[in-house]
């Protein structure tokens, strides 16, 4: 099942690592079957990285993760029952069963894990672009009034090459003297009460700007 979901999300290089991976640890427990059981390793990393090269590097959706958990769980099924041995068919309808759900639940679960992150990590990157590059000043402190983050209107107010020089630092090593001491203040107090300032009027140099803190 994960072979199937690295060759689907990943392609052929995700799938050949865990195709080596697997089928170096199979080969290592020894016993019976080991030729099925590289064989079915490679067949299910080889159906995902083909269906990976049918999506022409579209993302998987739910119906892709579950299309492939039930071909998971048919090779799962396929090679349980080549391996199984004449008359041993009590076993095969009670194990085999388990196996075929385990495929199928393992794959499902990874993939849409998988889709999670992708889309969680899409977000990520679309608020980062967003806030570094908004026209406002926004920027990020911990509770000693240090720069956690800020965007390049902040790093070009402050006049540094690009925000990340802000990380780390606080208002008393770039602003310093009363101005320094106003913005502290005003965050302390922010912290201290946990209720927002809004629409505060602050003067810094000769520019006026209504802030929210």
């Amino acid at each position: 099942s994960l072979l199937l979901v690295a060759g689907l999300f990943g392609g052929p290089i995700s799938a050949s690592i865990a195709v080596a991976t697997a089928a170096i640890y199979r080969i290592g427990i020894g016993g019976a079957g080991v030729e099925l059981g590289v064989f079915a390793i490679v067949v299910a990393a080889l159906i995902g990285t083909i269906a990976h090269a049918l999506l022409r590097h579209r993302a998987p959706t739910l119906k892709h993760v579950v299309v492939c958990a039930a071909v998971a769980a048919a090779i799962g099924a396929t090679v349980f029952g080549m391996g199984a041995r004449a008359g041993s068919v009590e076993p095969m309808r009670t194990v085999g069963l388990q196996v075929v759900v385990v495929n199928f639940l393992a794959t499902l679960v990874c993939g849409l894990l998988l889709i999670r992150l992708r889309q969680a990590e899409m977000e990520r990157t679309i608020l980062r672009a967003a806030f570094s590059q908004a026209p406002e000043f926004f920027y990020v402190k911990d509770r000693d009034g240090r720069f956690v983050i800020a965007n390049e209107n902040v790093a070009r107010h402050h006049k540094v090459s690009n925000a990340a020089e802000l990380v780390g630092l606080t208002e008393f090593q770039i602003a310093r003297g009363p101005l320094a001491e106003e913005f502290y203040d005003q965050e302390q107090e922010i912290m201290r009460a946990g209720q927002p300032m809004d629409n505060i009027v602050q003067r810094v140099g000769n520019r006026i700007y209504l802030s929210s803190k």
